[in-house]
């Protein structure tokens, strides 16, 4: 299990906040719908990675904004420097982050076919205001 900390929220997209952390050279992106994201969007997060996802409990029932984002996500696609996942769920509409594309530094041989994450907000370096 490992914590990463991303900073500094980037420019939004149509749909999505992203944050980026640097892991060894390699860039790790995570995007967050913005109906999932509070509505005081923190400047950081905490997002833990996990290869054991035995006994993780993942709630389908709807969660307040400011409760952290916990997903089980299934191997997708293997590149270079990064594993794609994908959130569970037939539709994406509905998925609480977007298709992370994770490190394989952070990751063990054999690369897992699940891996569980959670995001957690994080206030300290404050709020980011969105300008649409």
């Amino acid at each position: 299990m490992r914590t990463l900390n991303f900073l500094n929220p980037s420019r939004p997209t149509q749909n999505k906040i992203r944050w980026t952390v640097d892991v060894d050279g390699a860039p790790f992106h995570l995007y967050i719908p913005k109906w999932r994201v509070p509505k005081k969007i923190p400047m950081g997060l905490d997002v833990v990675v996990d290869e054991n996802v035995k006994n993780k409990q993942i709630s389908i029932e709807t969660t307040p904004l400011d409760y952290p984002i916990k997903v089980i996500v299934q191997k997708h696609s293997t590149h270079t420097r990064t594993i794609r996942y994908r959130p569970s769920g037939e539709n994406p509409n509905q998925w609480e982050i977007g298709e992370p594309y994770i490190p394989k530094d952070i990751l063990t041989e054999p690369y897992p076919e699940k891996v569980y994450l959670e995001v957690r907000w994080d206030y300290t370096e404050g709020v980011w205001e969105l300008n649409q």
